[in-house]
């Protein structure tokens, strides 16, 4: 694992490690019928999961870096895909790892399993 990027989870929150700089927690929380949730930076909304087709997302009000915006989203949608899927944890972060990959994010991974 790089120093300067790292993805590392603990439960539902999630940490950025991009350029040295860690960027966090990032997490989500499930809608009362639990068909849909808000992403979350830091405490504030910046986005929402309504089905696999529609996922919304405004980071821009955040000051974030796009890879960081980018990955977060793809981490949080890959954990609520999967957890819908009826998924156990070491599927869900494989679902993660294929996700990074696919999109050009492997400088993130391995995920670590804890708070940075």
């Amino acid at each position: 694992m790089s120093q300067r990027h790292a993805l590392m989870i603990d439960d539902n929150r999630i940490w950025i490690r991009h350029r040295g700089r860690v960027f966090g927690p990032f997490d989500y929380e499930w809608s009362p019928d639990f068909c849909g949730a808000e992403f979350h930076y830091s405490g504030q909304k910046f986005g929402e999961y309504c089905s696999v087709d529609e996922i919304y997302v405004d980071a821009k009000d955040l000051g974030l870096p796009r890879a960081v915006s980018e990955v977060a989203v793809l981490v949080i949608g890959s954990l609520i895909c999967g957890v819908l899927a009826g998924e156990v944890l070491a599927e869900r972060i494989d679902r993660i790892n294929q996700c990074l990959s696919r999109y050009g994010f492997c400088r993130f991974l391995p995920v670590e399993m804890h708070q940075p």
